[in-house]
């Protein structure tokens, strides 16, 4: 618990300069900026190349450090804001031209913000653990510890601790303090979708209530008392007999699971249900009409509803499912293949799967948006999304991988190829900052037909050219080049020093 206090006070407080005031993360973007701007790096590279050395080491590591060294390059001189630096997959800093600002020391800490959305979120050895923070709410996550806070500058705000499964505690948005110790004591006002939960010594005693209804257990679950806000009382002892009212409908057993009874009184759906498990149940109501046997493998049934009369066959289930509606149909004959289909005058959904839970297949038609997804899992998974706007083009969203391989995404005019993508599932956030640098070596983007970039070896090799016709290129922090536009000189750089300085070039 003193860990993961101290974590969450070094993780939070509600203003968007989280990181910077974070102990537990040992460089501060400040001092990495200034660090860059003044070309200390690259003065001090340049010292060490001059130095005699008598020994292989110091040179086996300024060689590993040339090699792994990506240069800060400014590829648009004008915006002095945006800028990158990386170490192999281990390090990276920088501002991207949306004012994403990154951080890393992988796998140990990351940091991902946007101060203009005062979005950011950080990692500590992820999975083990991770903060957030959306406007003036934070949360986060260490180990089985967590907590949730909506806005720690208000005098009365909602938050709220736990060390799962053992301690809950927090404040309600009334100022009202609340704590559980499991299994001994706890009073919770809200959890699920129970009110006011209250126990001691669980399951000796147990006590909570919804909007309508207050149930006591002594011990749980073999001893209940049902109180009801209309007054009804009602006593249950597990598994031998009990019984429990809702609005208009009464549910009872009898040497639980055996025989259960359910008789509904409601306008439109009055009836009865009742089940002798392992054998036979049936279902009769004003819309439903059904039977099983052998509960739940063999059914047939019929439902009444606003669409039409819908039929439904099991067969046994899960093997053999057949549905039928005026406007919605399904097979399945699992796990082999299976597909259900629904038809509207503006709409038009499928979703079909071969060899469950490996291929599948979903389509999915709207007014002015088209959705398709088809995945064989691990290996192939492809998304697409098209929107139409208000001025009558589309919006375009499509992401194809082929694991371990490589993925392809496509949004609007930008494209980005990634090689290798090890992770089977697509974006995860957390694998995506902590993990996915260390086997992307490889990437590929650009945006319409002429802003291309290569990016090798977390920029050891990387060349590209920008929508004014300019070109770049650098190999690792030995040389880089720039060239602004076709009819300009091309300016080259070692170690970040100009080698042929230009009358107007930046400091």
């Amino acid at each position: 618990m003193t860990i993961l206090a101290y974590y969450r006070k070094a993780t939070s407080g509600g203003s968007p300069g989280i990181v910077s005031r974070c102990s537990l993360l040992f460089v501060t973007k400040r001092y990495i900026d200034k660090l860059f701007h003044k070309r200390i790096l690259a003065a001090f590279a340049l010292a060490l190349s001059q130095q005699k050395l008598s020994h292989q080491r110091p040179y086996l590591l300024i060689a590993a450090l040339l090699f792994f060294t990506a240069s800060l390059w400014q590829l648009n001189a004008a915006n002095t804001n945006v800028w990158r630096f990386r170490f192999g997959p281990f390090l990276e800093f920088g501002r991207s031209a949306d004012g994403i600002e990154t951080w890393a020391i992988r796998p140990l800490i990351s940091s991902v913000s946007h101060p203009e959305t005062h979005q950011e979120v950080n990692d500590l050895l992820w999975p083990v653990g991770t903060a957030l923070l959306r406007g003036t709410h934070s949360s986060g996550r260490l180990l089985i510890g967590g907590w949730s806070d909506d806005n720690p500058d208000a005098i009365h705000h909602r938050h709220q601790e736990w060390l799962f499964p053992l301690y809950l505690g927090g404040e309600t948005r009334d100022g009202k303090s609340y704590f559980a110790l499991f299994p001994f004591y706890g009073k919770i006002p809200e959890i699920l979708f129970m009110q006011d939960v209250s126990f001691t010594i669980f399951p000796f005693y147990l006590n909570y209530r919804t909007s309508t209804t207050e149930r006591s257990f002594i011990p749980w679950p073999f001893y209940s008392r049902t109180t009801r806000a209309d007054g009804d009382v009602r006593y249950g002892f597990f598994p031998i007999h009990g019984s429990q009212k809702s609005a208009d409908t009464i549910s009872s057993y009898t040497f639980w699971p055996f025989w259960t009874q359910q008789v509904s009184t409601g306008e439109g759906h009055s009836g009865k249900s009742q089940m002798l498990f392992p054998i036979y149940a049936t279902t009769t109501t004003d819309r439903q009409s059904s039977w099983m046997a052998i509960p739940p493998f063999i059914y047939h049934g019929t439902v009444t509803n606003r669409n039409g009369i819908t039929t439904q066959t099991r067969a046994p289930w899960p093997f053999y499912v057949r549905e039928e509606t005026p406007e919605y149909s399904r097979r399945s004959y699992w796990p082999i293949y299976g597909w259900r289909e629904s038809k509207g005058e503006e709409s038009h959904d499928r979703f079909s799967y071969s060899l469950w839970p490996f291929i599948n297949h979903e389509y999915h038609h709207r007014p002015g948006t088209i959705f398709s997804l088809s995945y064989f899992f691990p290996f192939y998974y492809s998304k697409e999304q098209s929107v139409a706007t208000r001025s009558g083009s589309h919006t375009r969203d499509r992401y194809t991988r082929v694991w371990p391989l490589w993925s392809y995404q496509v949004r609007d005019d930008q494209f980005r190829l990634r090689l290798l993508e090890l992770w089977p599932m697509k974006n995860a956030g957390g694998i995506e900052r902590n993990w996915a640098p260390f086997w992307t070596w490889f990437v590929r983007s650009g945006q319409g037909d002429s802003t291309r970039d290569t990016d090798i070896f977390w920029g050891l090799l990387r060349w590209g050219t920008n929508n004014s016709g300019g070109s770049y290129g650098q190999v690792t922090a030995l040389v880089t080049w720039r060239r602004d536009n076709p009819d300009a000189s091309r300016e080259w750089r070692i170690f970040g020093l100009h080698i042929n300085r230009r009358q107007h070039d930046y400091p």
